[in-house]
């Protein structure tokens, strides 16, 4: 990075040893970096800022002219350039982060040939340097080709295994994972749970308690084929669940503490809304295909 900055430096006091090469490079750079994408990362703009000013100590940017647009460019790309490296060169290696949007899902391919799909409003974020581990935040069902351990990391708990396919939602305190093919290990360091699952089997984690459960390992995942299917949970998870799918906002007055058995479709938002408030007898209203009320009947 410092021998970088020295070329840059050089060229911008007019020392270079090849001024022209050195102009080359730079437009080559800002061509390059128009269409580039930079990953999602979590240091804020004034920790950034600082980073390139300690990159770029004090004497050196006072040093620098304004003489022609070749200056201005150069002061450009080595503003980029220390930017670039400082989020993408960490000791870790760079991070790429993959995202859904609401009423959005996503299939992923993963580095080993795994596979991953994402729900709405969910990411997974894992180094370039790919060792089979991965964060998670959100739902994904995951197709893990054959190898050494495979973790999924999550706020509320980590998953492992070798080779299988299995469904992780983790949102708020809330874990669940659900064992569609093979083993699955299932840590809460929080609660002391160590816990392998087979196929059709379930453990379910609600803010400090968990249940283990066995289900139809065909209903695993449905949400993949627009049918999202739930087993006796708050149904403020369910409004959240429609929240997503339809990007809408939910207005619900009288639903708490009440669960909810059952699915609904994606493809519609009326059915959807039909199928999960007629069986607690509650009335719906939409209001422009973006805001939803519903209230006691």
């Amino acid at each position: 990075m410092k021998e970088e900055l020295d070329k840059y430096h050089d060229y911008l006091n007019g020392t270079s040893a090849d001024q022209e090469a050195m102009e080359a490079d730079m437009i080559q750079f800002l061509e390059q970096a128009e269409n580039a994408e930079l990953p999602e990362f979590k240091q804020s703009e004034d920790q950034i800022w600082a980073k390139i000013d300690e990159l770029t100590p004090e004497s050196e940017t006072k040093s620098i002219t304004w003489n022609n647009w070749y200056s201005i460019a150069a002061v450009v790309s080595l503003l980029l350039a220390a930017t670039f490296i400082f989020l993408n060169f960490s000791d870790n290696g760079a991070e790429l982060q993959f995202q859904t949007a609401l009423g959005e899902s996503k299939e992923l391919l993963l580095p080993d040939g795994s596979k991953v799909t994402l729900n709405a409003e969910s990411s997974i974020s894992y180094s370039e340097d790919w060792n089979r581990e991965l964060v998670l935040k959100g739902e994904a069902f995951f197709e893990v080709t054959k190898g050494e351990k495979f973790t999924v990391q999550t706020t509320n708990g980590n998953i492992s295994v070798l080779g299988t396919s299995f469904n992780v939602y983790s949102r708020k305190s809330d874990l669940l994972v659900d064992c569609k093919t093979g083993k699955v290990r299932v840590e809460i360091p929080t609660l002391n749970i160590d816990e392998i699952l087979t196929p059709g089997k379930s453990v379910v984690k609600e803010k400090d308690s968990t249940k283990s459960r066995k289900i139809d390992a065909n209903s695993i995942a449905s949400w993949r084929s627009e049918e999202i299917y739930f087993d006796n949970r708050p149904f403020s998870d369910v409004l959240d669940e429609i929240r997503r799918q339809y990007n809408v906002t939910i207005e619900a007055k009288g639903v708490k503490n009440r669960y909810f058995t059952g699915y609904f479709v994606k493809s519609d938002l009326d059915n959807a809304l039909q199928m999960v408030c007629e069986p607690l007898n509650l009335a719906f209203e939409v209001q422009g295909n973006s805001k939803v009320t519903i209230t006691m009947k």
